[in-house]
């Protein structure tokens, strides 16, 4: 062989050859380094990978305060067909630690410093904002806005449980020192700025997302109620942005004291209320409201119940929002009168096709652990008796809790042997009688009995409308 034949030889690349089909499944077990190097390797394999390459790499994407990380973020909204392709943006909550700078090579150190400066200026220069915005209007295809102090460990192609992080963060944290930090560590005040930031960059580029989500799961990095006021310069731009919204979910830190809304230390969280009524057109609310007490999360619901033919506790609060087309409502870490949730869940039946709740604690004033009242069973025993609910086909429940006046506060299981005695999933695809079936399966975890201790339940009790004071809500 002649050395021009030979060089024709080592040019050919004999993958081109293999149907896409094929090729996917041989590059699939590919690390994310080989499957770079693959797709470098000629034009044909470029093309015939692109597609799923940016499938998986850029339909959703994280990214963090950090100019050069957000600087990626426009860049690929910039880009022909990767702007096309990228639906999700997260921006994630990392930033830098300057708790122990000075143990740090001087070299080291600058570069931590200069950092800590970048994410800063860009907090407080309106530059995190303009950037977002300028990314969002490139971006026609986006669909969901997200918000996480957590990395998402589904990265498999590199080896199981592996996370993908923001971009940039690996670098940054070889360059800095040491990892970056992700808690909220101020509580929700960093959050909260984020949170404003993004909602007013995608009114400024007129963006039209279906979904806007925060997912904090730090403790005490839920949304203050602070995070939810539009100022009255936003309002143009962010409301056809709300308007046009199909899902939220929100991490609401609803830890301010209400007690009396008569009284100085009632705060009412108003800002948040008028949020959720500037997007009627939901089909899937979900709040988690970050373990919040009955004091506070009862008369938010309670409001969020209220029929559009009632009037507000409070003379001066907002009318009640309606969601004409909600489909699913989840619930989570709250603390709610079960008439509450049961009138909540009424107002809603017409459209409503899932409800979620997990670790939603039921407060009764009765004295619970004395008369081994089932408040969950007599919930779901209500439910079922509720023609209203006939759209409704499944209810997702985790571990549920109740608690009495007294201050006791107990889990409760499941009676049906299953695996997971903290987790259920009841369809009506199972049963049309679901929710009876659901409601003979709580049993809560009581605590040990007084040794004088009298069983005064009985079947009458079990099917009185006054035992949660019912009644008026089945008519």
């Amino acid at each position: 062989m002649d050395d021009a034949n030979a060089m024709d030889g080592q040019q050919v690349c004999y993958l081109t050859k293999v149907p896409v089909e094929l090729l996917l499944r041989i590059t699939y077990y590919l690390p994310t380094a080989d499957l770079g190097n693959v797709r470098l390797t000629c034009k044909a394999l470029e093309r015939s990978l692109f597609h799923f390459f940016s499938h998986e790499f850029f339909r959703k994407k994280q990214f963090m305060v950090f100019t050069d990380s957000l600087q990626a973020l426009v860049d690929i909204s910039r880009h022909p067909a990767l702007s096309q392709c990228l639906r999700h943006v997260i921006i994630a909550t990392d930033r830098i630690s300057t708790t122990d700078v000075s143990s740090r090579p001087a070299s080291v150190s600058a570069a931590l410093l200069a950092a800590y400066a970048d994410h800063k200026s860009l907090l407080a220069t309106g530059v995190l904002r303009d950037m977002l915005a300028e990314a969002f209007g490139n971006l026609p295809n986006l669909e969901t806005v997200d918000l996480r102090d957590f990395n998402a460990r589904n990265r498999n192609r590199d080896g199981f449980g592996t996370s993908w992080s923001s971009y940039g963060s690996t670098t940054l944290a070889a360059a800095t020192g040491g990892p970056l930090t992700m808690d909220a560590g101020d509580g929700v005040k960093y959050t909260s700025l984020l949170f404003l930031a993004i909602i007013a960059a995608l009114g400024t580029a007129n963006a039209r997302p279906q979904s806007i989500e925060s997912v904090l799961r730090g403790r005490g990095a839920g949304l203050a109620n602070n995070s939810f006021l539009i100022h009255d310069r936003l309002l143009p731009s962010v409301t056809p942005v709300l308007f046009n919204l199909k899902k939220l979910h929100l991490n609401f830190h609803a830890t301010s004291k209400i007690i009396d809304s008569t009284r100085a230390d009632y705060l009412d969280p108003v800002h948040f209320k008028k949020f959720l009524s500037l997007t009627p057109n939901l089909t899937w609310l979900r709040l988690n409201l970050d373990y919040a007490s009955y004091q506070n999360a009862d008369p938010l619901l309670t409001w969020l119940g209220l029929l559009p033919t009632e009037q507000p506790p409070n003379p001066s609060d907002l009318p009640p929002t309606t969601f004409e087309f909600l489909e699913q409502l989840d619930l989570g870490g709250v603390t709610v009168a079960p008439k509450t949730l049961l009138k909540l869940l009424i107002k809603f039946s017409p459209t409503l096709r899932t409800v979620s709740l997990r670790r939603v604690t039921l407060h009764d004033d009765v004295n619970l652990v004395a008369n081994r009242y089932n408040v969950w069973a007599k919930l779901f025993t209500k439910l079922s008796k509720q023609s209203a609910m006939v759209s409704l086909r499944t209810v997702d429940i985790t571990l549920p809790f109740q608690s009495t006046v007294d201050g006791w506060t107990g889990v409760t299981e499941f009676t049906h042997p299953k695996k997971n005695t903290r987790s259920r999933v009841y369809s009506r695809s199972d049963s049309p009688k679901f929710l009876e079936m659901a409601a003979a399966d709580f049993q809560p975890c009581w605590p040990e009995a007084p040794a004088n201790h009298i069983d005064s339940s009985s079947d009458s009790e079990e099917d009185s409308d006054e035992d949660m004071d019912f009644a008026e809500l089945a008519h």
